[in-house]
């Protein structure tokens, strides 16, 4: 039986299928012994066992046949001859051990008369599939790669290789949703459209030959991180390379400055290696501060260029080097947000003493400040366009964002927790602080506050949730005689001694525009000394915006929909539509509903239709007793490449069993050690099944044990001779548990 979509939304987030086969006795083995199945259309039987079909001298006839029985690990050798059908895949490999399916001579896949429009020669929705030595021809796409499973979810590290398209009607070989997936070696010509199509991120596109395609050899449509070389494309209709999205350099190459990429390695990089060399991701550098470069000579990073972080722990105080650009600035990023995590020793995480950085998908651990922007090095003057995004910044003795004289500087969908001293501390003009979540700063200092904006004009205070901060949430001005010129909308501040504090100044009018916040529960909700130049506007409210749950710190909006007791008066509550503020492709709600209309205050957690990677599972176990009434599961979920992460305490996590399901609210579920411990009284499903114990531990490298035991099963009712059990992990619901973001894999 195999395993469904519960649910439908945006994300599926996990799916685990476990094959047990009856009679339901013992422990379902959780590896698999690779084997090799045999087509043949001249000789092959499809009522042949799958013992049989193991033997070349007994194949079966059809390539669904065998795409219907081999899973990860095993391999198909399609036989030479022509096969007029349509073939799908049914099963996901792993990166280990992918799903082969290898022409063993000349083998066309050929449309019969008749096929419908849209009809691809070969689909392929599953994960860590190879397709190598094939032929199509007069299909409506030959090779059609991705979405996964039917839906609109990504597919993973499929390799198509030394395959011929040809003569189809729309594509020779298309990708959709790809992550990470490779076209090699493979002849595309004569197609209605594109020889070689690609959508989606991480792809490698080398040695084809794309040649009289009706609009390009070869498309890269969007996304990232492709690599595209050594291909031959000639004579196509539109352009012979057409490239959308952003690439990187091939292995082994180096790009002309202005357009590298360098990696960087705390644990297996090496800063005796030659720059080119460090433009592979396999051969990186192994400090932050050799991609920088140093002041004396012109290595390092230049305008336009990226330096990016590879998961690990980066023990330095990083200082820049020379400007970037306004269109063409110096990145400094994770390549799996949140991943890589900068420790200094002493001093600031990062000091930016120059103009046009971006700082993005980093988590800066102490430090006097984590994160300092400006003054510019040696002269004290301003630094203009430093940019911090999709970061964490939390635990610096001093301020977590600090910005001195600083012109046009940008905060954005950040957390900010646990300073010492201010969150985000701003000196300077044009100010851009939004989409932030800051909370819980200014122990070390009583005059320090969530936000303080210390001087300066055209600053913007925009969709924050600001809480529980220790002297108060926003400061705007440290003086009586310094007026700040500003915006504050659309902010949710909560539970700070004091909401929002003007200090007295000059006569000065319309200092700030103060409206469309909520400030709630605050000691003080406004400290404006000088009312008579700005008071809250109308569209102020002052009631509790119903967090979901402020005790696990997730301050997404409650909603009636998704659990809590209320719906959040922050819904719909803001100064213009999210398209508008540039947020209609996040959301504040745990169902990942988005964000459409007028704006909903605070902050906008999470993004919607994220590129995502796999979580695998290894070491699992599935025991079920002599009779089958129960069955314990026990695994290790981690999470993979380009995977946004395993975020325990969020979630709620969902068990089906054939016809069985189960669902582990967290209202069951108290914090235990590393992890989360169920203490229900069962949780009766339909047909009735109880859930007897349940619980998860955090691993100190991020992956997340899972114990789940069950009893009360009736099997006779799920009569079958491959029964199927789901694990579902997920945020379809409201009050929840655990989130995975990214598609789950059984080797």
């Amino acid at each position: 039986m195999p395993c469904h979509r519960l649910f439908r939304t945006a994300i599926v987030l996990l799916t685990v299928c476990l094959l047990v086969h009856a009679p339901f006795q013992g422990v379902a083995a959780a590896s698999h012994s690779p084997k090799t199945y045999y087509v043949d259309a001249a000789i092959g039987d499809d009522s042949h066992s799958e013992l049989q079909a193991r033997d070349p001298s007994t194949p079966w006839k059809t390539i669904k046949m065998a795409l219907g029985v081999a899973i990860a690990s095993d391999t198909v050798i399609v036989q030479a001859g022509t096969y007029t059908e349509n073939i799908e895949s049914k099963h996901d490999g792993t990166s280990t051990n992918p799903i082969t399916i290898k022409a063993n001579g000349t083998v066309l896949i050929q449309a019969p008369p008749g096929t419908p429009p849209g009809t691809p020669g070969f689909f392929v929705s599953h994960n860590h599939t190879i397709i190598d030595g094939f032929s199509f021809s007069g299909w409506t796409t030959g090779l059609r790669l991705g979405a996964h499973d039917n839906g609109d979810g990504p597919v993973a590290g499929i390799i198509v290789r030394n395959n011929r398209s040809t003569n189809n009607t729309v594509n020779g070989i298309q990708f959709v949703n790809a992550v990470g997936c490779v076209a090699e070696f493979n002849i595309a010509s004569n197609n209605g459209s594109n020889g070689i199509s690609y959508s989606g991120n991480s792809g490698v596109i080398h040695g084809n030959t794309a040649n009289s395609n009706g609009q390009f050899g070869i498309y890269v449509k969007d996304g990232i991180d492709h690599q595209v070389w050594d291909n031959t494309a000639t004579g196509n209709t539109g352009a012979n390379l057409k490239i959308q999205g952003t690439t990187i350099p091939p292995p082994g190459t180096s790009q002309p400055p202005g357009q590298r990429t360098f990696y960087i390695n705390p644990s297996l990089g090496d800063d005796t290696r030659e720059d080119w060399r460090a433009q592979n991701p396999l051969t990186p550098w192994k400090t932050i501060k050799r991609a920088l470069g140093d002041a004396v000579s012109t290595n390092g990073a230049i305008p336009g260029e990226a330096i990016v972080l590879q998961p690990g722990t980066y023990p330095e105080s990083v200082e820049s080097i020379r400007d970037g650009l306004a269109d063409t600035p110096i990145t400094i990023k994770a390549k799996t947000p949140g991943t890589a995590i900068i420790q200094p020793p002493s001093g600031p995480g990062f000091f930016i003493a120059h103009n046009h950085h971006v700082l993005e998908g980093l988590l800066v651990v102490g430090g006097v400040s984590a994160i300092q922007i400006g003054p510019y090095k040696n002269t004290n003057g301003p630094v203009t366009g430093g940019i911090v995004r999709h970061t964490t910044v939390r635990n610096a003795t001093g301020v977590g964002i600090r910005f001195i004289n600083a012109v046009n500087g940008t905060v954005m969908h950040s957390v900010i927790t646990k300073n010492g001293r201010e969150g985000i501390s701003y000196s300077g003009s044009g100010a851009t602080i939004f989409n932030n979540l800051v909370i819980k700063n200014g122990r070390a200092l009583a005059s320090a506050y969530g936000i303080t904006l210390i001087n300066g004009e055209l600053h913007q205070i925009v969709n924050n949730t600001i809480y529980g901060n220790l002297n108060g949430g926003v400061r705007l001005s440290t003086s009586n005689n310094i007026p700040v010129f500003s915006t504050v909308v659309n902010n949710i501040i909560v539970q700070n001694p004091i909401g929002v504090r003007e200090p007295s100044g000059s006569n000065y009018t319309g200092r700030a525009t103060l409206d469309y916040n909520i400030v709630y529960a605050n000691a003080t909700n406004y400290e404006l000394s000088n009312a008579k130049l700005t008071l809250p506007g109308p569209n102020s409210i002052r009631s509790s915006p119903i967090f979901v749950d402020t005790a696990r710190e997730d301050f997404r909006l409650g909603r009636v929909h998704t659990g809590q007791v209320a719906d959040s008066p922050a819904i719909n509550a803001g100064s213009d539509t999210s398209e508008n503020w540039g947020l209609a492709g996040r959301t504040a709600f745990t169902d990942k509903l988005p964000d459409t209309g007028t704006i909903d205050l605070g902050y906008h957690p999470t993004l919607l239709y994220v590129a995502e990677g796999a979580t695998t599972i290894g070491q699992a176990t599935l025991t079920f007793d002599q009779e089958g009434q129960s069955f314990t599961f026990a695994g290790n979920l981690k999470a993979g490449l380009g995977n946004d992460g395993i975020e325990t305490g969020t979630e709620f996590v969902q068990v089906a069993f054939g016809g069985y399901q189960c669902f582990f609210p967290s209202a069951n579920f108290v914090r235990s050690g590393s992890g989360w411990v169920y203490n229900g009284n069962g949780v009766v499903a339909s047909p009735p099944i109880t859930v007897a114990a349940a619980s998860l531990e955090e691993l100190p490298d991020g992956s997340v044990n899972v114990s789940i035991q069950t009893t009360g099963l009736a099997f006779e009712a799920l009569i079958s001779t491959s029964m199927g059990i789901a694990l579902q992990i997920g945020d379809d619901f409201g009050s929840a548990l655990v989130n995975f973001h990214g598609t789950l894999e059984y080797p």
